[in-house]
Order: C-alpha cells, then sequence, then structure tokens
C-alpha cells in the first residue's frame, strides 16, 4: 500500500484573496450597470417626443442600493405622482397618437435605444468589472 500525504500552504491567504476579488467583481458590475442605465436614459431622452418637456424632466434610472452583481436598474419615464404619470405609457405604445413632429423624436423612445445599444451596455458592465479586478 502507498501512503501520500500533503500540506497545503496559504489555504487561508487564497480564500481571504478570493473574497477581495469576488467583492471588488460585485462592485464593478453594480457599477458597469448603474452607468449602463445612466447611458440607456440619456439615448431615450434623445428621441422621447417632446410637447411641454415633462416627460423628459422626468425620465429617471434608479439603481437597487450596494447589490453587487445583483443590481438591477430601473430606467423609465413619469414615476407614480408624477405630471407625466399616465401620459408615458400612451406615448411609449401607440404610434397612432397625434404627435408634435419633431426631428428625431419616436414612439417606443425607450425600447427602440435599448434594442439599438444593448451590446454597447453589454460592454460598459464588462468594462467596469474587468477594470475592477485589475
Amino acid at each position: 500500500m502507498i501512503k501520500v500525504s500533503f500540506k497545503l500552504e496559504g489555504a487561508r491567504e487564497l480564500s481571504k484573496n478570493l473574497s477581495t476579488l469576488s467583492k471588488r467583481l460585485g462592485q464593478g458590475v453594480e457599477e458597469g450597470i448603474i452607468e449602463a442605465g445612466a447611458f440607456l436614459k440619456e439615448e431615450s431622452n434623445k428621441v422621447a417626443p417632446v410637447e411641454i418637456g415633462n416627460l423628459i424632466d422626468e425620465s429617471f434610472s434608479t439603481a437597487s442600493p450596494k447589490a453587487g452583481m445583483d443590481t438591477v436598474v430601473y430606467v423609465g419615464y413619469g414615476p407614480p405622482g408624477s405630471v407625466s404619470e399616465h401620459y408615458a405609457v400612451p406615448q411609449h405604445e401607440f404610434p397612432e397618437l397625434k404627435r408634435k413632429k419633431k426631428a428625431g423624436r419616436q414612439w417606443k423612445y425607450l425600447e427602440e435605444p435599448f434594442r439599438r445599444n444593448s451590446k454597447t451596455m453589454v460592454k460598459m458592465v464588462q468594462k467596469s468589472a474587468a477594470d475592477a479586478i485589475k
């Protein structure tokens, strides 16, 4: 019978380093998601309908606080209690609504910028995560 034994040194330090790396990665992902949400809001505001300006003034990008890898960002228009609360959804969803003809303004003003920029936003998160663990 052959007996083999070994001693693992540095396991505690390795575990500590992995934990630190995981935290930094989570922070990087969180920062990237928040950045991507702000970017989407800006891109969407460029094409949102403008009649009196409330819609764009009441656009928002809000993130779940200190959520790391589980960060969620909400980007939207007309938060509850706002002037445009009941205006935002119909303006987004119904192309037949009469809108003032302003160049570059459209319905689907949140969905279309999301589709057009999704790869860019993923790259933002990837870069932020990579930078956080350098």
